[in-house]
């Protein structure tokens, strides 16, 4: 059930047990309301259909980049990701993945690539174990 969904009934579940009116909204939780949920729009910075590298970066960094890009913005500046702000924070990092290591999704999180068709260079930057960019 998506938020539209769920906002409807919490309206119609509040307005029909009577503890809510339009000009005095009381509007009660639902069950699901304590289940953590996020939102996300799935688009790259330069099309409505993502590669996976974008996507990757999208997720690793919270910023969107162009298809073909793994982990810099769209104007190929090096943007850094949350494993990288952990791994400055004194934490312990890892990558575990069920598709190649080499693939663009897994590399967003280390790699600083302005393009991604470069399987063979992806391993390369994976290896040295990434030690964060200090910026």
């Amino acid at each position: 059930m998506g938020p539209v969904s769920q906002t409807l009934l919490r309206t119609y579940l509040s307005m029909v047990n009577g503890n809510s009116t339009t000009r005095a909204p009381r509007i009660n939780a639902l069950p699901i309301d304590v289940t953590v949920i996020g939102n996300t729009r799935t688009h790259s910075a330069n099309n409505l259909v993502t590669d996976s590298g974008a996507a990757g970066t999208a997720l690793a960094t919270g910023h969107k980049t162009d298809n073909g890009a793994i982990g810099v913005m769209p104007d190929g500046t090096p943007v850094g990701s949350v494993m990288e702000a952990a791994k400055l924070a004194g934490y312990l990092t890892g990558l575990v993945v069920t598709s190649p290591i080499s693939h663009a999704t897994p590399a967003g999180r280390k790699c600083f690539l302005g393009v991604a068709k470069y399987s063979l260079t992806i391993p390369s930057l994976l290896l040295p174990c990434c030690e964060p960019r200090r910026s």
